[in-house]
């Protein structure tokens, strides 16, 4: 599993995890490490905005719609935008993983785990600020 976050045109980590994850697992490798910190610093970024402005869109995976998931975003003061389908339009990372699906298909023929994550990386580090607007 891939978890990634953007927000305007700056793009916050991208984590690799490991297949089957559970709530706690997920919010101790992603939304402590990872989330919580991008968010913090976009909030204090002035041109983006405040806390009031800014929420998080997730897919309906359970790890995200877990209670212990949700208690940690309330308690963090992290919003979150009500679960949009997987549609481009709605759920604006869906056009990233849709391009970065292509590059690695395209130029990369990954045969371990390990090479079809350098691969993702790499087209992950090539989308420029000018992708994301």
């Amino acid at each position: 599993m891939v978890w990634g976050a953007f927000i305007g045109r700056t793009k916050g980590p991208l984590v690799f995890l490991d297949g089957n994850q559970m709530a706690e697992s997920f919010i101790q490798q992603v939304y402590e490490p990872h989330l919580h910190p991008f968010y913090d610093y976009m909030v204090d970024t002035p041109y983006i905005g405040t806390r009031e402005h800014i929420a998080i869109i997730e897919d309906g995976a359970p790890i995200h719609t877990a209670r212990i998931s949700n208690e940690w975003r309330a308690r963090n003061r992290i919003d979150k935008l009500l679960w949009p389908a997987h549609s481009p339009d709605l759920n604006p990372i869906e056009n990233v993983w849709k391009t970065i699906k292509t590059r690695v298909s395209k130029h990369h023929q990954p045969h371990t785990m390990d090479k079809l994550q350098a691969a993702i990386q790499m087209a992950w580090n090539e989308l420029s600020p000018r992708f994301f607007r």
